[in-house]
């Protein structure tokens, strides 16, 4: 598996796999109008020119992505996806371990919701960013 920094040249297949990765999550409340299911490939597009994407790829098929960026110290991260079929893998906590490292001047960790819904991979960046935060504030001390 090869992870790195996404290009605009990756916006189709990351959001293909958006759609894939969300789509539990809308039928599990019986409602297809989350963000991550109706935003568009321009928007999509748009948001490379202010968000780093990283991509987790396996022969060359995206398999998961996380986007992030850093504003006043503190680095937002969001839509963290792995596709269905290699969840449960250690991918998402990989690409999370990538954000810390990217960013390792940030003060503060966030994640980004962009549903009122709760997504099965959002306990694991739950204690994910609640780790990334306890080493922020130890290097802080």
């Amino acid at each position: 598996m090869d992870v790195e920094v996404a290009t605009i040249e990756d916006a189709e297949s990351i959001f293909a796999l958006q759609k894939l990765a969300y789509v539990s999550e809308a039928v599990s409340y019986n409602d297809f109008e989350i963000d991550p299911l109706t935003q568009s490939l321009d928007a999509l597009q748009r948001d490379f020119g202010n968000q780093v994407f990283l991509k987790a790829s396996v022969s060359g098929k995206i398999i998961g992505s996380v986007r992030r960026y850093l504003a006043h110290g503190i680095c937002h991260i969001g839509r963290l996806i792995v596709h269905p079929d290699f969840q449960n893998q250690g991918i998402g906590k990989l690409l999370m371990n990538l954000v810390e490292s990217y960013f390792k001047n940030a003060k503060r960790y966030e994640l980004v919701y962009w549903t009122q819904k709760r997504t099965q991979s959002l306990p694991l960046s739950e204690t994910r960013i609640s780790q990334v935060q306890d080493r922020a504030r130890a290097r802080e001390s």
